[in-house]
């Protein structure tokens, strides 16, 4: 968690775009406290005061110039500071690596002030980009590291040392997902031993990316702090209604209808001397008929619906991000 690091473990992430694919020569932080120049006469030395105002630069210097989908021209082709008005960015960069509760910088109130693309003879097409923030750097720890999702996932604990009563900020990044996604930091005094995890910070659903959020916190932040991800299918993160309706009917008619008929004559002539004849003719018949129909028709129909979050009737969801946590 502590020590020196070299260029393979920085990661920049503004407004969801993973910028490190630019594969940039250079990563700019830079925090100054503003101060004004109060030399007077008879100051045998300049003297400057600062004037109670920081501010934070961000830069990108030679990257590559990409056209690719999610790239660095379609995240600044179009971004121009014209007016007071102007979208600010979120913008999150790291120095230690891609692991769970290393320092990173988040910042918001961003804007892309300079886009410059190079284009030199025999080399390819490189891109700076500078940003100027209107807001504070503010230095935390990352709690989701990036990572590709396809279903419901918590992340383990990070270990703050020690609660705060100071509240913080929350910074999410979404390179890219297929469905929605909801995300929560919870946070716990024991990492859940004995003190339930409770939500801290609920992030806005995500439907579409790249995209980022800084959510404020206020109040306590307990030591330990966990990410907690909700990924939805091809269906709304609002509520997915399952309703089973099924009609069972049977009927059955049967009809045995018995008919039996029997007859039988016999008969004799027996001729003597004395001349006798006998005849003896028997019949009998006898019908029987039954028809028992029996008919039965028993539909049942039920419904039912519940709310499956993370159920979807097509498609899996899937999202990559990451998410920090800022302790004021």
């Amino acid at each position: 968690m502590t020590g020196k690091y070299g260029s393979a473990s920085i990661w920049l992430f503004v407004d969801g775009y993973r910028l490190a694919l630019m594969k940039a020569t250079g990563v700019r932080v830079k925090v100054e406290a503003v101060t004004e120049q109060t030399t007077g006469i008879g100051d045998a030395w300049e003297e400057h005061t600062p004037t109670g105002v920081s501010k934070v630069e961000l830069a990108q210097t030679g990257g590559f110039f990409d056209t690719a989908t999610k790239s660095s021209h379609e995240a600044f082709k179009d971004d121009y500071t014209l007016s007071p008005q102007s979208t600010q960015r979120v913008a999150c960069a790291g120095f230690a690596g891609n692991t769970a509760g290393v320092d990173f910088v988040g910042v918001q109130g961003v804007f892309s002030a300079v886009y410059e693309v190079l284009a030199v003879n025999a080399e390819l097409t490189k891109a700076n980009i500078e940003y100027v923030a209107t807001g504070a750097a503010e230095w935390g720890k990352l709690v989701q590291i990036y990572e590709a999702q396809t279903g419901d996932w918590t992340s383990a604990w990070v270990d703050n040392a020690a609660a705060t009563s100071a509240g913080g900020a929350g910074y999410l990044q979404v390179n890219a997902n297929f469905g929605a996604f909801t995300g929560i930091l919870q946070h716990s005094a024991d990492a859940g031993v004995s003190d339930s995890p409770t939500t801290v910070c609920a992030f806005t659903a995500v439907t579409a990316s790249p995209i980022a959020e800084r959510k404020a916190i206020t109040g306590t932040i307990k030591r330990y702090v966990r990410f907690v991800g909700t990924v939805w299918g091809d269906l709304s993160p609002s509520a997915s209604t399952s309703p089973s309706t099924s009609v069972s009917p049977s009927a059955s008619t049967s009809i045995s209808p018995s008919s039996s008929r029997s007859s039988s004559m016999s008969g004799s002539a027996s001729v003597s001397p004395s001349a006798s004849v006998s005849s003896s003719v028997s019949a009998s018949r006898s019908t029987s008929a039954s028809i028992s129909p029996s008919t039965s028709r028993s539909p049942s129909v039920s419904s039912s619906a519940s709310v499956s979050p993370t159920t979807a009737a097509g498609s899996a969801g899937s999202v990559s991000l990451l998410c920090g946590l800022y302790r004021a």
